[in-house]
């Protein structure tokens, strides 16, 4: 019994050291994620709320995003952010629209479906290469939005 519980040990080990090996070689380690979120805020890219949403562990991989500023007031998934989350992604919306000379007083709205890791990891993924439509609002402000992908 006990040779059989090592053995099982053993493979498990095994097993899940290839995995870990086999998602670093594939550069999927998460502490990338921060730096992919620095590079497509830079570029101007609004993909940039789902990596932090991805870094806050508010959405998982293979989630859809629904993330919506409105003058001022975020949802994600149709749902208010606790408190101390919205302070934080205004902040970060603040500096986003300032950076793209934008007034706060607009709408930014990311619909995407089915986040997966591979298009965040991606250099080259529609994700990480995508543009926003920019449109005037009927009550003024900008209203920018990503493509579908």
């Amino acid at each position: 019994m006990k040779r059989i519980l090592t053995s099982l040990i053993v493979a498990f080990m095994l097993v899940f050291s290839a995995q870990q090996l086999s998602a670093q070689s594939a550069g999927m380690s998460p502490q990338r994620l921060p730096l992919i979120e620095h590079e497509m805020f830079d570029n101007g890219n609004m993909n940039f709320i789902v990596v932090d949403l991805l870094i806050d562990n508010l959405m998982q991989p293979g989630d859809n995003c629904q993330f919506l500023y409105k003058k001022g007031k975020i949802t994600f998934q149709g749902k208010k952010l606790p408190a101390n989350m919205e302070q934080k992604y205004q902040s970060r919306m603040n500096e986003f629209f300032a950076k793209k000379g934008i007034t706060s007083e607009g709408m930014y709205a990311v619909n995407v479906e089915n986040v997966t890791m591979n298009k965040v990891l991606d250099p080259a993924s529609s994700f990480r290469k995508a543009t926003q439509n920019t449109t005037q609002g009927k009550e003024g402000g900008t209203i920018l939005t990503t493509p579908k992908f």
